[in-house]
């Protein structure tokens, strides 16, 4: 924690079961959220950026380029209660081994960028104005979408796509199982699937080895 930025974070780690979810989200805008990872295991690692005292990050799979973590606008289901609201620029960091990167972003389906620059000492931040403010096609009833596109110039090609609020709402969130349903629901049934046969195996086959082997069985055999 630092007293001069908005925002806290406490990083720490253990081992997930392979397969297992890749983040759920625990909490309000009032209370922390709680953001977990995926092992390792799976090749996921999580790229965290914090510009401005605006904490950002992007879950990825190891050796995919460009890795792309979106800053502002800033995904409405991570919003923090002193994150600034998008204001005059679409603002990401991408990052590829490659010599060069092109980079555009759209809103709502529509190009807003046709080409993000890299702003000025920066090697892997990329900016573009784009009138977020007082802007009539923009409601701030309403979540819109906005997506980065990269392809760098060894022809690798990347996008992050989101929805994001001009009023810092956040989408409502149902509690953790509907989370881990909304991303992975096949995991989830499987989950519950699995249980329900075990438990009834657990309920039969002791039963059944009984019945098989302890007639048969005496002290002096």
């Amino acid at each position: 924690a630092d007293d001069d930025l908005p925002f806290f974070t406490s990083l720490s780690g253990h081992s997930h079961p392979g397969g297992y979810i890749r983040y759920a989200v625990h909490g309000t805008q009032e209370d922390p959220l709680e953001l977990v990872l995926a092992t390792l295991i799976d090749r996921f690692y999580r790229l965290i950026v914090v510009d401005n005292g605006v904490f950002s990050f992007s879950d990825l799979t190891v050796n995919t380029w460009p890795a792309i973590v979106p800053i502002s606008p800033k995904p409405a289901r991570f919003l923090a209660p002193n994150d600034p609201l998008p204001s005059s620029f679409i603002r990401a960091v991408v990052i590829s081994p490659a010599s060069s990167i092109s980079v555009s972003a759209l809103v709502d389906g529509i190009t807003a960028c046709s080409s993000m620059s890299l702003v000025p000492n920066s090697t892997f931040l990329f900016e573009c104005n784009f009138p977020f403010e007082n802007n009539s096609s923009l409601s701030e009833d309403e979540f819109h979408t906005f997506t980065i596109l990269a392809t760098d110039s060894l022809g690798n090609t990347a996008s992050f796509s989101d929805s994001f609020s001009l009023s810092n709402s956040v989408p409502q969130l149902g509690g953790t199982d509907i989370m881990y349903a909304q991303y992975f629901p096949g995991l989830l049934v499987g989950w519950w699937l699995f249980l329900v046969i075990f438990c009834i195996l657990l309920l039969i086959i002791p039963p059944l080895l009984i019945r098989v082997f302890l007639p048969a069985w005496t002290p002096y055999n």
